[in-house]
């Protein structure tokens, strides 16, 4: 039963990190450029991670290649559908409330279905003796579809802020309108 404190630890963990993606989907938020560029290349690097990955086949990279342009494609719809605001103390943003929080709950359900799905095996694993290992629980959680689905929400969340970016810097260069009181 080595399993069980794993999963005690590792399931709060995982609803905690999915409550604050989608707290980040609908909630306004301080344009942070750096933020934005740390969060787009750390998922890059993530990205070119994974496909580099030791055991990696052509049909899963491929997949995950897909839904990452997906992702970007439905990232210039987030975009558009983003809110923006000029305050005094700098530039705000309030992304659109279905799409990102859609995008994080999909990607958030395929992850619990592979953990029920690959649990029961690791259960019966140790109890014939089997040994656990990092390799052999993600040898069985890298399934095409799941992969696909990491691939657009990389994609989207890459896309998505390098397009609140952009919005942001064009946003600045506008003219303001003067209003008189």
């Amino acid at each position: 039963m080595v399993h069980v404190p794993a999963m005690a630890i590792a399931a709060p963990l995982l609803a905690f990190s999915i409550y604050r993606r989608v707290r980040r989907n609908i909630s306004r938020q301080k344009l942070s450029p750096w933020r934005l560029w740390l969060r787009s290349g750390f998922l890059l690097l993530a990205f070119a991670a994974l496909l580099r990955w030791p055991s990696f086949d052509g049909v899963i990279a491929l997949a995950m290649c897909a839904g990452a342009a997906i992702g970007v494609l439905l990232s210039r719809l987030g975009v558009q559908h983003t809110r923006f605001e000029q305050q005094a103390d700098g530039q705000y943003y309030t992304p659109n409330l279905i799409l990102g929080t859609a995008i994080s709950l999909i990607f958030a359900a395929r992850i619990a279905y592979r953990l029920i799905v690959i649990y029961p095996a690791l259960q019966a694993a140790s109890a014939q003796g089997a040994s656990f290992s990092p390799q052999s629980f993600f040898a069985g959680s890298r399934s095409a579809m799941t992969m696909a689905l990491l691939g657009l929400v990389i994609g989207y969340f890459v896309g998505y802020c390098l397009g609140v970016l952009q919005r942001a810097k064009e946003l600045r260069t506008l003219p303001q309108v003067a209003t008189a009181i």
